[in-house]
């Protein structure tokens, strides 16, 4: 970490989505949204084997000083469907 904040050397990029546009990002993606005409969003969760690596990276990554942040953290059924996926190997 350097002195200048916790993600000072971060990649940052810009995405545009237009109207009909769909983007899926890895696990653990840090991104914030800008919508500067009214809109619609739905974000959600979408697991699969071959990145389950990075979701079980990002999920041990919280800690309890993050719990105060603004985030969506909650998942409803996550750990159900993470153990099941586990299970079926």
């Amino acid at each position: 970490m350097s002195p200048e904040g916790r993600f000072s050397e971060a990649d940052v990029a810009t995405v545009c989505l237009e109207e009909g546009d769909i983007m899926f990002q890895p696990p653990g993606v840090l991104h914030s949204i800008y919508t500067p005409v009214p809109s619609i969003f739905n974000g959600g969760y979408f697991y699969n084997y071959e990145t389950m690596h990075l979701t079980r990276a990002a999920l041990s990554s919280s800690s309890e000083e993050d719990k105060n942040s603004l985030t969506n953290d909650h998942r409803p059924g996550y750990f159900r469907t993470l153990c099941r996926m586990v299970i079926a190997l």
